[in-house]
């Protein structure tokens, strides 16, 4: 299922988006999400092609509000990163799968 705005009752687990992801310092985190692969590429800077690619995630749980998700970085602390491991459509939920010491961090679709 793609996502549309004004769709206000959308599955988030029937839900696909693209993430902008940054491998920065050996790291994974979320630059920007997208409903669409063309519009999460667009957003690729020159020359930093190696450090930035598109990945597409499916959500997890229930949008709250129609337009945000939520990422959820593991904290691996061997390395000292946060390392993306989905998008969720709840704060909670997002939280309980980046763990303690984990990051979560808000992102509106297609802003």
């Amino acid at each position: 299922m793609r996502y549309s705005s004004v769709s206000m009752s959308v599955k988030a687990a029937e839900l696909e988006l693209f993430v902008l992801v940054d491998t920065m310092m050996f790291g994974k985190s979320a630059l920007s999400v997208r409903s669409t692969a063309a519009a999460a590429q667009s957003l690729l800077r020159d020359g930093r092609q190696g450090l930035q690619y598109v990945e597409c995630f499916r959500v997890h749980g229930h949008l709250t509000v129609n337009t945000l998700v939520y990422a959820a970085h593991k904290y691996l602390r061997e390395h000292d990163i946060h390392f993306l491991v989905g998008l969720y459509g709840d704060f909670q939920s997002a939280k309980a799968a980046a763990g303690t010491n984990g990051l979560v961090v808000e992102k509106q679709i297609d802003a």
